[in-house]
């Protein structure tokens, strides 16, 4: 074989090292790509000053569902969060024989917030009634409504109201008007100041309006049984949420499986409530 010969093969084992190396890079950040897709990004602290993402602007569908659900999920757990606070404390003062002036001050507030009345015998009944409304609420069904409510944050009334649930409201200039508002209809679609003010007003939209009684229900039920809550369970409850009815609760259940909601429902269990058994 003569130099020039063995020099020509050594050039051509050279380039197809270089083919095989820029395909394997290639091949390791198509996976890379893929992964960041299908994984919602979940930030490490909640989001309350900064301003929602532009989700409209985003194409890739599996991009906006993660982008979405990370920018949600740790707003969900923080509200979620006082809550829990709020019920542990409630069942401590329901142990206690007799209430400081400062705890009934602090009590006093959180029953008017929950549109219940403060009795003069706090009985362990009472007490219960209270804990069925101070709960937390699944993170699967809390994403599942505002991904539904809003498209994905994409609707003008989560983008210029900061309203992902469809809050109402019905005083003149409480929010934004529908433009398909029905004639005689005074309703408004309430203005938050912030992701987390929307969340917060729906987290207490759902433990007080009499409309989700039932969901109350089927939760302090599955406290009592010692049984998981989750967004699955509670969805029939919301049967009264939409004028679909039915179809809307389907409609939640087959979002929080098809996008593995499921997996959020672990966090923040809250213990029975006293006085029940």
């Amino acid at each position: 074989m003569s130099a020039k010969q063995g020099l020509g093969k050594m050039v051509a084992v050279l380039l197809l090292l270089l083919v095989l190396t820029a395909l394997l890079v290639n091949s390791v950040l198509d996976q890379k790509a893929e992964s960041t897709v299908t994984e919602p990004v979940v930030t490490s602290s909640p989001v309350f000053g900064s301003e929602m993402p532009d989700f409209g602007s985003i194409q890739d569908v599996k991009a906006k569902k993660a982008a979405f659900f990370g920018y949600m999920k740790p707003i969900v757990d923080a509200e979620n969060q006082k809550i829990a606070t709020d019920r542990t404390r409630i069942e401590q003062l329901s142990s206690q024989p007799a209430l400081s002036e400062t705890d009934k001050a602090w009590l006093t507030s959180v029953v008017k917030k929950y549109r219940l009345s403060l009795v003069d015998e706090l009985t362990p009944q009472w007490y219960a009634a209270l804990l069925e409304r101070v709960d937390t609420l699944p993170v699967s069904l809390a994403l599942a409504q505002a991904a539904n409510e809003s498209a994905w944050g994409t609707s003008r009334f989560a983008r210029e109201g900061n309203n992902l649930f469809g809050q109402w409201c019905f005083s003149k200039g409480c929010g934004l008007v529908p433009t398909q508002r029905s004639e005689g209809a005074d309703h408004e679609v309430r203005k938050f100041d912030s992701v987390a003010g929307s969340v917060a007003a729906y987290l207490l939209n759902i433990n007080t309006h009499a409309q989700y009684a039932d969901l109350r229900a089927l939760r302090a039920e599955a406290r009592r049984e010692d049984q998981p809550v989750t967004g699955i369970y509670l969805s029939p409850g919301l049967v009264r949420y939409s004028q679909r009815g039915e179809a809307y609760v389907h409609e939640l259940m087959a979002m929080i499986t098809g996008n593995g909601l499921e997996k959020y429902d672990v966090a923040l269990a809250a213990p029975a409530s006293p006085g029940a058994g």
